[in-house]
């Protein structure tokens, strides 16, 4: 039973994180978090 559980929680997180994979894609927030990856990268090595 307990095993059972655990994979049922395992899919539904799963299930949620591509659910707002696919709300974060199709409303236009990858241009946006590649940005602020960009900065903060640039800012960690000292260029900006």
């Amino acid at each position: 039973m307990k095993g059972l559980l655990s994979r049922y929680i395992g899919v539904v997180i799963a299930v949620a994180g591509l659910l707002m994979f696919i709300f974060g894609v199709i409303s236009g927030e990858t241009d946006e978090v590649l940005r602020k990856a960009a900065t903060i990268c640039l800012e960690c090595i000292g260029l900006r």
